[in-house]
């Protein structure tokens, strides 16, 4: 979320026309007035690059942020929505050059380390990503999808019980995230646990419906020998369209995907 803190106290103090009475404004309180509506300006441009990103418009959004660049060249949120743009676009190596460069603006912003791990993770790049997120992590130790990816990586290299943790601390920061519950019972399933696999898909599906929970259920149950069961859940599975099936599957600013 962009913060505009302040900016409300300030038109209060001074008034719309206090720049030009300069009798009852200093010099340090007219720089300030002048700093805070550039900070007005930007924010209301950033808002304008979120909205075309999240209405599909990638290039539109690509030339908004080239073009903010240009004014605020260190600003890491356009820096951030920029790469994830690019991204969005497939142009991966392009997005994590302009990760590098934010995160050489500050080494610390949990939010780049995480888009980049994002990044890292849709090239099959386990182990890289894995530190990305684990340095999310460890700047903002509550950041839920940082946990949540990072129990998809461990997933992905068959690190199932370290996955199983890392989906257990996003489910107890989160207790209705059906995505990171149904994934947790993949991760079960995969170790043999299969009735607590069972458990955590139904739980999943009481929170929102999905064909992907609907179809891992019905294996499970299948694999139980539970057959009439499992052939309800692949019924159930096969009312979703393909695009609902799909829902989970793509990116948004905060880098989350679902696999």
């Amino acid at each position: 979320m962009i913060k505009n803190k302040g900016l409300e106290l300030i038109y209060s103090d001074y008034g719309p026309y206090s720049l030009y009475r300069k009798k009852f404004v200093t010099r340090k309180q007219s720089n300030k007035i002048r700093s805070l509506l550039v900070n007005k300006r930007k924010f209301e441009q950033l808002k304008t690059l979120i909205d075309l990103y999240q209405s599909g418009k990638l290039d539109e959004a690509q030339a908004e942020a080239q073009k903010l660049l240009k004014q605020f060249p260190d600003d890491l949120t356009c820096l951030n929505i920029l790469g994830v743009v690019l991204g969005g676009k497939g142009q991966t190596e392009e997005a994590i050059k302009i990760y590098q460069k934010a995160l050489q603006i500050n080494e610390n912003s949990p939010e780049t380390h995480f888009n980049m791990g994002s990044v890292l993770h849709r090239l099959g790049k386990n182990n890289e990503a894995r530190i990305s997120y684990e340095k999310a992590i460890s700047i903002k130790p509550d950041f839920l999808n940082a946990h949540f990816n990072l129990g998809l990586v461990y997933q992905n290299i068959q690190s199932y019980k370290k996955a199983v943790e890392s989906y257990q601390k996003a489910i107890e920061l989160k207790p209705d995230f059906h995505e990171a519950i149904g994934a947790m019972g993949t991760a079960l399933q995969a170790q043999g646990e299969l009735d607590e696999a069972i458990e955590h898909y139904k739980k999943a599906l009481a929170i929102q419906p999905d064909a992907r929970n609907h179809y891992n259920l019905a294996a499970g149950l299948r694999n139980k020998g539970a057959l009439d069961e499992s052939i309800e859940q692949y019924e159930n599975c096969l009312l979703y369209t393909s695009d609902a099936a799909d829902e989970g599957l793509g990116v948004d600013l905060g880098g989350r995907r679902i696999i």
